[in-house]
């Protein structure tokens, strides 16, 4: 059979109820009393515990909800693009292969590609997105999932942004 403590402390930590400790008879054990004084002590300062670790999760959680919107603002204000050089304002012979732009994003500096890891992308990969045979943006994947992958990007022409129905291609400098 559990002492009274042990019982008390067994249905504490169970999260069921303060169990009183089995009554002890008048001619009881004093050290037994103590111990049983001070598992209830223990009792009431692990649930004032776990109530401040609640509150104190609670406040990290906001914490971390409010640096995540400032990290987003700061990463807005950060978006600032090179300018792609005038040669790769001449038209390419794009091959009919390529990825289409699905959604384009001014304000985090972001395509999404109808395209992911399936088709071979890979993070790091550079890009060319095309209209009309004219390279419109230079952009480098950061995200790949299996169908779809979020290119970050790096440089510009003129003042044309990627936009939905835009294409893809693997980018190749005049270098290589």
């Amino acid at each position: 059979m559990r002492r009274g403590w042990q019982q008390m402390l067994g249905c504490a930590a169970a999260g069921v109820c303060i169990a009183t400790s089995v009554a002890m008879g008048a001619g009881a054990d004093p050290a037994a009393e103590e111990a049983d004084l001070l598992a209830r002590r223990l009792v009431k300062e692990n649930l004032e515990l776990q109530a401040e670790i609640a509150g104190l999760r609670s406040e990290r959680d906001g914490l971390l909800a409010r640096l995540a919107g400032e990290q987003y603002a700061s990463d807005r204000l950060q978006v600032v693009y090179e300018r792609l050089p005038d040669a790769t304002q001449e038209r390419m012979d794009v091959a009919p292969t390529g990825w289409r732009v699905v959604d384009a994003n001014r304000d985090l500096g972001l395509v999404a590609l109808s395209a992911g890891s399936m088709d071979g992308l890979r993070s790091g990969l550079p890009l060319a997105v095309v209209r009309d045979g004219v390279v419109v943006a230079r952009v480098k994947i950061v995200e790949v999932r299996e169908r779809v992958a979020a290119a970050r990007i790096e440089a510009l022409a003129d003042a044309r942004f990627p936009q939905e129905g835009d294409r893809a291609v693997v980018w190749r400098s005049r270098r290589e």
